[in-house]
């Protein structure tokens, strides 16, 4: 039987892959849940990391509330503003099933990267 010592457990959105460009609570939440039910997510963030991660700290860097929400998901740091960022991002987007963005005008290369179509 799998389990946490036999080997993972697949749920029902096993094999989505979701690339995650947002911050604070509302879209990582929902992000976390998609996590939670299976998906492969990357939370892509700035390199100084993402605002919440320094909200009441309890490890340096770290807060409660930012470990909470962003379970289950790897992280990848990149600047956005930077092309070998976006190359990153354009290549990764060629394999990934959906992007998720609530980054909005804090990070329009976010934006302009995950809304114009990429050549398979």
């Amino acid at each position: 039987m799998p389990g946490p010592l036999n080997g993972p457990l697949n749920g029902p959105l096993d094999g989505l892959k979701v690339l995650e460009f947002s911050e604070i609570i509302a879209a990582p939440y929902a992000a976390m849940l998609l996590a939670d039910m299976g998906a492969d997510v990357i939370k892509v963030e700035p390199p100084w990391g993402e605002p919440w991660r320094l909200f009441q700290q309890f490890v340096p860097l770290e807060s409660r509330t930012f470990m909470a929400v962003n379970r289950g998901k790897r992280s990848l740091p990149l600047d956005l503003t930077k092309p070998e960022g976006q190359e990153i991002v354009r290549k990764r987007c060629r394999t990934w099933t959906w992007s998720w963005s609530t980054t909005g005008p804090t990070c329009p290369p976010a934006w302009a990267l995950i809304t114009r179509p990429f050549p398979l």
